[in-house]
């Protein structure tokens, strides 16, 4: 049986630095965090009537979206407290952040919630290609 996932992306700026980091990013920077949301598998038989899983104007408007907004534009330092703010560990609370609300917002596909951040640095005169976790 043939196995579905549905992507949803988007992003947010915020600033960060890791103390104690022997290179630049000792100091404060910022970054355009991509946050890739993946709702699945799940198969056909998980479609309702209009052939649709999850209907994504919940995920642009509701508890998804709330999750990255409480990011955008912040200190991650401040906001993950003891926890150095590297991707990794950004990555791994957004996921916390979203399976609180995964066992009921997303029961319409039986759908299982990964969260998986890239970065992307802001700043225009860098260039770095886009490192997936």
């Amino acid at each position: 049986m043939r196995q579905l996932t549905l992507e949803w992306r988007t992003h947010f700026d915020a600033a960060h630095h890791l103390p104690g980091y022997d290179g630049p990013c000792a100091q404060m920077h910022g970054h355009r965090w991509e946050v890739l949301l993946i709702l699945g598998p799940f198969s056909r038989e998980h479609l309702d009537a209009q052939g649709i899983a999850y209907d994504f104007r919940e995920l642009k408007r509701g508890d998804a979206a709330r999750v990255i907004q409480q990011y955008d534009h912040k200190l991650l330092n401040d906001l993950l407290g003891d926890v150095p703010p590297s991707a990794e560990n950004l990555a791994d609370r957004i996921f916390d952040d979203i399976a609180g609300f995964a066992a009921y917002g997303f029961n319409k596909a039986h759908a299982a919630c990964f969260g998986r951040l890239t970065y992307q640095l802001s700043l225009i005169h860098i260039s770095e290609p886009t490192r997936p976790y």
